[in-house]
């Protein structure tokens, strides 16, 4: 309760991260229902599962080199004015998917879409951490992710029942709905990050090279966004998979729903342990499921829904993964400099990783049955699990 709520005169208000994690809540929940129908709206588009992973990859790129770009953007603004400009566009960006099936209006759209996604990410993760100190950077973190992945696991549900009975353009419009309200709720919080650079950081060549020069600060890179590369298979080509299967997108919105059971219910919890357990046991444990739900996937793949059920569980892997890697970036950061500059390239994991998972992907498909994704899944995961044994432990998080 504390750490959501303060008592003031007899009266509970919310903290700082209080408001940010209703923000997160409901923001998300907006994102989360264009998230669900994404896979199946780029497949009315381009009819090719093949082709489905191509463009997303190449949207991939482009916000890989956007985090870097907007580095002097973020530094000279204020974080809570790039990210309420962020999300007005995005919604409006919606509004305008929701009218339209022309795909070159599409494709003109998307590539301005990418880049207020990487300003939205990189200036609320920056805000998030100017409300934490240095003791309670695991805790906020494991409460953010908590309430995204509520909205996760409320909102493919919803998305589901209402792109199977009213069309995927309403999904699209109640998604831009929840994220004005997620700006109107933040206007009225009234949280005003502040954290202006005067002298910025205009060098990309010298920002890339910076940020890749320490070893942690790669490895986690790498190890943090071994999520997003799983995630290609959880959001995108499973989904398509069970369309192409003759399931309805209701089911997709069930299997998205499920998938984040077990994340909403242990993330939290999950960062919790890091005091007792450290980092890197937590991240072996992680992988080690993402693998072993790969491998079973594989074996049973002519029973989908136990399949579904596989890479429902793998939902422990990730809530062991997710939050802590993002926890334990900052907690090895030296300076707030540093926290404003390599937040946002640090972000550029995601793509990295989701562009490789995509190009691999698109690459199987083309030749071989679906079944042999869940292979290439397996061993990825497995060298991300390599990875983890060149961290070096942040001893000041297990004595907190």
């Amino acid at each position: 309760m504390g750490v959501l709520f303060r008592r003031h005169r007899g009266i509970y208000n919310l903290t700082g991260i209080g408001k940010l994690s209703l923000v997160t809540l409901i923001l998300y929940l907006g994102t989360s229902f264009v998230s669900t129908i994404w896979a199946v709206y780029l497949q009315t588009l381009f009819d090719n599962i093949a082709y489905v992973t191509f463009f997303s990859a190449l949207l991939s790129v482009i916000s890989f080199l956007s985090y870097f770009l907007i580095i002097p953007l973020v530094e000279r603004n204020k974080k809570s004015s790039l990210f309420q400009f962020s999300l007005f566009f995005i919604a409006m960006t919606y509004i305008l998917f929701a009218f339209t099936k022309n795909i070159f209006l599409f494709l003109s759209l998307s590539l301005p879409l990418v880049i207020l996604i990487t300003m939205r990410v990189a200036s609320f993760g920056i805000i998030v951490r100017d409300e934490s100190n240095p003791k309670t950077i695991p805790r906020n973190e494991g409460l953010i992710y908590t309430f995204f992945n509520l909205a996760w696991l409320v909102g493919p549900l919803v998305a589901g029942h209402i792109s199977e009975y009213y069309g995927l353009p309403l999904v699209f419009i109640l998604s831009a709905f929840f994220i004005l309200l997620a700006l109107l709720v933040f206007r009225i919080a009234g949280i005003n990050d502040a954290n202006i650079k005067k002298k910025t950081d205009n060098n990309f060549v010298k920002n890339f090279i910076d940020f890749f020069k320490e070893k942690q600060r790669v490895l986690i890179y790498f190890i943090s966004s071994g999520c997003n590369f799983w995630f290609v298979l959880i959001f995108l080509l499973f989904p398509v998979y069970l369309i192409d299967s003759g399931y309805g997108i209701i089911l997709v919105g069930y299997f998205l729903f499920f998938h984040s059971l077990p994340v909403i219910l242990l993330e939290y919890q999950s960062s919790k342990l890091v005091s007792k357990f450290g980092f890197k046991k937590l991240f072996y444990a992680g992988f080690a499921t993402l693998i072993l739900s790969s491998v079973l996937s594989f074996i049973f793949i002519n029973n989908i829904l136990l399949v579904a059920i596989f890479l429902c569980l793998s939902g422990i892997g990730v809530a062991l993964i997710e939050p802590n890697s993002e926890s334990y970036f900052l907690e090895i950061l030296k300076s707030k400099n540093d926290e404003v500059r390599f937040y946002g390239p640090f972000n550029t994991a995601v793509d990295v990783n989701q562009l490789i998972s995509l190009l691999i992907s698109g690459l199987i498909l083309l030749y071989v049955p679906f079944k042999f994704v869940f292979i290439m899944f397996a061993v990825a995961m497995f060298l991300f699990l390599i990875l983890v044994l060149g961290l070096k432990e942040v001893k000041a998080a297990m004595k907190k």
